[in-house]
């Protein structure tokens, strides 16, 4: 069993860049898929004839 000196196993951590990023995407996400329904339930219900109402119940975040 060797013991990695100590910049080996820096180099195999993820750097605060990379965390960051994957950050920053699930949050980016996230916040994009909770405005989703506010941007399209108008032309979908234009589209099928449903009602706002219907569309914002059944989008709702459970």
């Amino acid at each position: 069993m060797s013991v990695l000196p100590a910049a080996a196993a820096a180099a195999e951590r993820p750097s605060l860049a990379v965390i960051s990023g994957i950050g920053l995407g699930q949050i980016l996400s996230w916040g994009s898929t909770d405005y989703l329904p506010a941007v399209l339930a108008v032309p979908i219900a234009a589209d099928t004839g449903w009602s706002l109402g219907w569309l914002f119940g059944a989008m709702r975040p459970r």
